[in-house]
């Protein structure tokens, strides 16, 4: 009896009966490559952030709004979110308090902190000729760690160079400000600025950072509350 099971074969002759049997060598296709991730390093890490402009402090005003804008450097890219946003107008309520509670969204990636980003405040109000001029300008930067953290940034008002200049501002409601707010996250410049303390502005963050520690930079989950 013979029993053919594939096209190449080789022969083998049993014990008893010299029964001969034909046997194939099948052969498989080589594995795919596989490619694994596990251990790829990556080439960016992603800051995630989330939060809100809780609430401000300013005195000798009724009713202001607050804008606020990002800075950051050329190593990165903002993926999602706003980069520039507007509160509602908010009055003073029984504390003192202006309550706005506008939301923050954001993400970056980026390989290198250098410009590690910054969040810079603008506050304005009306005077009493119903133009509305700034009330504050401040600046932070991002938390540098993961986790929950609430912020007192300080606010100032730029100031006239003279006497006589101030009296002008003052009669045409024509009060100094910047032409461009994002001078306050750098550092040239602000050496020759004259500015007065005018309150201060409450801030919420909740960051998310991947990857940062795989690039060999080293961070610690901290939560700060008042």
């Amino acid at each position: 009896m013979e029993r053919d099971v594939g096209d190449s074969s080789s022969e083998t002759e049993g014990e008893e009966g010299g029964t001969r049997v034909s046997m194939s060598t099948v052969q498989l296709p080589p594995p795919l490559p596989t490619t694994s991730t596990t251990n790829r390093i990556p080439t960016n890490f992603i800051l995630s952030l989330t939060g809100r402009i809780e609430s401000a402090e300013i005195f000798g005003i009724n009713e202001i709004y607050c804008k606020y804008m990002l800075v950051y450097g050329q190593d990165w890219e903002f993926t999602a979110g706003m980069e520039e946003g507007i509160s509602q107008i908010t009055e003073k309520d029984e504390d003192g308090k202006f309550i706005w509670n506008f939301p923050l969204e954001m993400t970056f990636k980026s390989s290198n902190p250098q410009g590690w980003p910054q969040i810079v405040f603008c506050v304005y109000g009306s005077d009493f000729l119903g133009n509305h001029v700034p009330r504050g300008y401040g600046s932070t930067h991002i938390p540098l760690s993961h986790g929950s953290f609430t912020k007192i940034v300080s606010l100032f008002i730029p100031e006239s160079s003279s006497f006589l200049q101030r009296i002008s501002s003052w009669l045409l409601g024509r009060r100094p400000e910047f032409v461009d707010a994002k001078i306050l996250a750098q550092n040239e410049g602000r050496q020759i600025v004259r500015v007065n303390s005018s309150g201060h502005v409450r801030v919420k963050f909740e960051i998310i950072m991947k990857d940062l520690s795989k690039l060999g930079y080293v961070t610690s989950p901290k939560i700060y509350e008042d």
